[in-house]
């Protein structure tokens, strides 16, 4: 029996418990902000825009446009059978539909009778280092003279895998395209890394990692965990830094690998062409540029040679296979523009991605590929 002297002391403890536990969530706070101003204030800076971007004539609109990518590349969420989708965002240079697609302005004086084009891929085709105006869907659009509306179903690390899948999911909810357009060739590089394997994507050790710590992971939906995330992300970030001054080589080019790699690209335009001409579309890939490849003005980057390698056999295995008897039906829908830069001009600002200037080339060029098609 509890006599009122043991009732207080056991609230008392209560009490006491409660209090610490206020005070821990309370020091954890100001820990999770100390770190945050001071990883804020001396390690991540305000992006500058040196030689790397000598392609942009006009830099004064690149650091808003960064902020917004930088809100962007955290806003995704899980979407089953591709991994990842964009959650919706207003920006001013940048924009994402409900749907999760990148906003494409369509030719002022878009004509009724217009065809529907789906254009598929990476960063690249989403439009990394370019306003929503400034993209290739964008582009095409506009030079296409109102014949054509465009749709952007392009994601940041979309392998021609993922690409396959997206369309087939778009088009068994009614899609109805008269054109598919696939760009790849620079993500399809993932699988060549040594802890991935053929059909690999981006976030695979993400989400292996998430389902093996689950009960880890739930403790995130508790309202005051977010304070541990927040020390833990600036850390993370630091960490990224040191591991990127490992000179190990990233990639591993087997030569089994490589012809596994580029038997997935191939493999995944076929099947996507299929599905595509089984509704009524046409279907064209593209073998897409990236600075390995051809001799594009690049003497203001610093590239890895084991990059520069691995997309140089890449993309010599994809050529290879596409002339051999078995894909000889999907290599007469495949374009390759990997050489289209090979002008006297600053066009990357990093290993694959462009200004806008490039992606007028790339869609002025597609325009000349789809005026042929029958």
């Amino acid at each position: 029996m509890f006599t009122s002297k043991s009732i207080f002391s056991i609230l008392k403890q209560i009490i006491i418990n409660i209090s610490i536990f206020i005070l821990l969530i309370i020091f954890l706070a100001f820990l999770s902000i100390t770190i945050s101003y001071l990883y804020y204030s001396f390690i991540k800076k305000e992006p500058t825009f040196g030689k790397d971007f000598i392609a942009f004539e006009n830099k004064n609109w690149l650091i808003k446009y960064f902020q917004e990518v930088e809100k962007v590349k955290n806003l995704v969420y899980y979407d089953s059978y591709v991994a990842w989708k964009r959650l919706p965002f207003k920006g001013e240079l940048i924009n994402i539909t409900e749907e999760g697609i990148r906003k494409t302005p369509q030719h002022h004086n878009l004509k009724e009778d217009a065809k529907t084009v789906y254009f598929l891929g990476g960063s690249t085709m989403w439009g990394l280092g370019s306003s929503d105006k400034q993209t290739i869907p964008a582009y095409f659009s506009k030079y296409s003279k109102g014949n054509f509306k465009t749709v952007n179903l392009a994601e940041p690390g979309y392998s021609s895998f993922q690409e396959y899948i997206t369309l087939s999911i778009k088009l068994a909810k009614g899609g109805t395209p008269d054109l598919v357009i696939m760009y790849d060739g620079v993500n399809q590089a993932i699988t060549l890394v040594k802890e991935f394997n053929q059909f690999s994507h981006f976030e695979e050790k993400s989400i292996k990692s998430a389902l093996e710590i689950k009960k880890i992971q739930d403790l995130k939906n508790i309202t005051y965990s977010n304070y541990f995330y927040s020390i833990i992300n600036p850390i993370s970030k630091l960490l990224e830094k040191i591991i990127k001054k490992n000179k190990e080589p990233l990639f591993d080019l087997n030569e089994q690998r490589v012809y596994e790699s580029a038997i997935e690209t191939i493999e995944s335009w076929a099947m996507a062409k299929q599905i595509a001409n089984s509704k009524g579309s046409k279907f064209i890939a593209i073998l897409q540029p990236v600075s390995a490849i051809g001799k594009p003005k690049i003497d203001h980057l610093n590239l890895d040679e084991n990059l520069i390698e691995t997309y140089k056999l890449l993309y010599t295995e994809i050529k290879k296979l596409l002339k051999t008897e078995k894909y000889k039906d999907i290599s007469k829908s495949v374009y390759d523009l990997s050489n289209i830069f090979n002008i006297d001009k600053y066009l990357y600002y990093d290993y694959c991605h462009t200004s806008h200037e490039g992606n007028k080339i790339v869609a002025k060029k597609i325009i000349e590929i789809v005026d042929k098609l029958k």
